[in-house]
């Protein structure tokens, strides 16, 4: 009895480190936006990962974005990935490309934080708030949907129009603010506590 049971609980052992693995997706803290001449540009950074005990792996072949708010709906592309560094000279941030956009293999120890940003062109972001979808495609398999809200005030989208830069926004301003609009990412800056201009460098200018 003892042998058949261990038989059955290897079998079963093994019957689970073979199944694939299923991506769970968790949203970015941070947006950053930035606004061109004739195009806007949504970088995000979510966490693809699995907690699942599996020798399998499941792969995300594509991500989309939607925002849905005032104006004309956009058309996002995922246009590639990159990564934001430090510039000393200036205390911002520079965007630097780092590949093409293309499937992520995901499996229990190596989850995935691709920095993905998304262009549409002919747009331009406009005060209210946006309802966004960031849809992760697994190939044949069901796609993971994660829901958001965006808030810009009209000082935001001017500043996005007359600096041509990166702002950031994050949807965990503090309880009771006055910024604060629902779990939406409104704009760093406008924290109470980070009003002032000089408390959060701002990014370099914007290159397409």
């Amino acid at each position: 009895m003892t042998s058949v049971l261990a038989l059955v609980v290897s079998a079963w052992t093994f019957a689970q480190l073979q199944r694939d693995a299923h991506i769970e997706v968790a949203p970015p803290a941070m947006l950053r936006l930035s606004q061109g001449e004739g195009y806007a540009l949504v970088f995000v950074q979510p966490t693809l990962s699995t907690r699942q005990d599996t020798d399998g792996v499941d792969i995300a072949t594509t991500m989309t974005l939607s925002l849905t708010g005032p104006g004309p709906r956009p058309q996002f592309v995922w246009d590639e990935t990159g990564k934001f560094e430090h510039v000393p000279n200036t205390g911002g941030l520079g965007y630097v490309p780092a590949s093409d956009p293309g499937p992520l293999i995901v499996d229990r120890d190596s989850p995935q934080k691709p920095l993905a940003r998304f262009v549409a062109t002919g747009w331009k972001f406009e005060p209210g708030r946006y309802d966004g979808i960031l849809e992760v495609k697994r190939g044949d398999a069901e796609s993971i949907r994660q829901t958001f809200c965006l808030y810009l005030a009209k000082k935001d989208t001017d500043w996005l129009i007359a600096h041509r830069s990166y702002d950031q926004y994050r949807n965990d301003a503090p309880p009771g603010t006055a910024t604060r609009h629902g779990d939406c990412y409104v704009a760093f800056d406008a924290y109470p506590a980070l009003n002032k201009p000089s408390s959060m460098p701002r990014g370099d200018s914007l290159t397409p």
